[in-house]
């Protein structure tokens, strides 16, 4: 069973997307721990490994990227999602430039996200995962971020 922790601190965003990808990546059994504050995030990820984590990188009483990189210390070598729906350019650089998995512009495009997570969760095969440019390593961009309406991110469309 895949574990996937979702962060954001917006409580109807959280839930409501928790449920959509629970339902969404039912075949994958998909165990999903929601936090909606940062300090809660990080005692999820002390206390359990997780595949993979979506993480809203507006989260209030934190320093934004600074958090992420909290995450990615205590999650390493899982892939880590940024959403946000403010300053698209500047925080699609930073992703990029921390290394981070993929950054996905809000609101999200939920069969982009579907897709991108079934490539980078475990137990799914090597082509799935090659088809959405994840490569196994830890934080890295293997794919130049594509400048389309839903191709920003490494989790790709094509």
């Amino acid at each position: 069973m895949a574990h996937l922790l979702l962060v954001d601190d917006d409580p109807a965003c959280l839930v409501a997307l928790a449920e959509r990808l629970r339902f969404g990546l039912r075949k994958q059994q998909l165990k999903v721990d929601a936090a909606d504050s940062a300090a809660e995030a990080l005692i999820l990820a002390h206390t359990y490994h997780y595949d993979a984590v979506l993480v809203d990188l507006i989260m209030p009483g934190v320093t934004r990227f600074k958090f992420i990189e909290q995450l990615a210390q205590l999650q390493p070598n899982v892939p880590i999602i940024v959403m946000s729906g403010f300053d698209v350019e500047r925080c699609e650089e930073e992703v990029r430039r921390l290394g981070l998995t993929a950054f996905l512009p809000k609101p999200i495009d939920f069969s982009q996200l579907q897709r991108g997570l079934v490539a980078v969760l475990p137990n799914n095969s090597t082509q799935a995962r090659a088809r959405f440019g994840y490569q196994g390593a830890p934080f890295t961009r293997r794919r130049p971020v594509r400048k389309t309406s839903i191709g920003r991110s490494g989790l790709g469309s094509r």
